[in-house]
């Protein structure tokens, strides 16, 4: 019996440690009840801005079906999801969003035509401001405008 209290008592005092600790570093996390203002989910297009020629000769594979689909991004606290979706091949982006409403992150994608099983690293960059999102998802090859409406 007494080794339960104990056990009690010591998830008290470290409840207690972690309150003091948040407000000691300027409040509780979004986790305690306050929504990030970024928070929600976004959509919109992303559209194939430039595609560039791979070193085999070969206009690289840039998706234009892209602008086909209705594009969604979600933020849950500082983190952010997006998934890319087109015709062939699906990205899902994942990332961080900045207390600013700057996102970056990335995601990879399977290269077809001249180098199948190859991956290819994207990275996703831009900003929210005034409830909207715009940037650019890029690699080597590809380039998409991105623009997301909360």
């Amino acid at each position: 019996m007494a080794t339960g209290i104990v056990g009690i008592l010591r998830m008290f005092r470290l409840l207690a440690f972690t309150t003091f600790a948040y407000a000691a570093i300027g409040g509780a996390p979004s986790s305690f009840g306050e929504t990030p203002k970024f928070e929600g989910v976004y959509k919109g297009s992303i559209v194939l801005r430039t595609a560039a020629a791979s070193g085999y000769g070969n206009i690289a594979s840039c998706t234009t079906s892209t602008k086909q689909f209705e594009q969604t991004m979600r933020v849950i606290d500082d983190r952010v999801y997006l998934e890319r979706k087109a015709v062939q091949v699906n990205v899902v982006f994942t990332g961080t969003i900045s207390p600013d409403g700057t996102v970056s992150g990335s995601g990879l994608t399977s290269r077809a035509g001249d180098m199948p099983g190859v991956d290819i690293m994207q990275m996703l960059e831009g900003k929210i401001e005034n409830n909207q999102f715009t940037g650019t998802i890029f690699d080597r090859y590809c380039s998409y405008t991105v623009q997301l409406k909360k």
